[in-house]
């Protein structure tokens, strides 16, 4: 069970964060279920689409949720208790990609390889 002391880490990191909610071929009823559910309880934030195809460095099906810093406590302990067996990338979002999403991620469920090689080089300019 996530605990917010597990989360307030993020929190210094940045203002704005991505949840990347993956699942398998077989999970794809049990992840649109979890999208709707997020959808109503949570109708403020914005989910992007589910993707059935393999995007950018997820090796995964998924789909993400942009969160803010309000956002991020509340939501990622309701996900937690709602994601069922889908692991969960969580990430703040920084000038550094990649150490967005190694050194300063956080997972719920099981970690998962990621195709580091596709995300950017920091850019103080962005």
């Amino acid at each position: 069970m996530l605990k917010q002391r597990q989360i307030l880490p993020l929190h210094g990191l940045s203002q704005n964060f991505h949840a990347h909610v993956y699942f398998d071929d077989d999970q794809l009823e049990q992840a649109l279920s979890c999208y709707a559910a997020i959808q109503a309880s949570f109708p403020g934030l914005k989910l992007g689409r589910v993707h059935e195809t393999l995007v950018g460095p997820h090796l995964k099906r998924q789909f993400q949720i942009a969160l803010d810093r309000e956002t991020v406590t509340d939501f990622l302990i309701w996900l937690d208790d709602n994601r069922g067996p889908m692991s969960v990338l969580v990430h703040p979002l920084t000038i550094d990609e990649v150490q967005d999403h190694t050194a300063h991620a956080l997972w719920l469920g099981d970690k998962l390889p990621l195709k580091l090689g596709v995300l950017g080089a920091p850019n103080p300019t962005t």
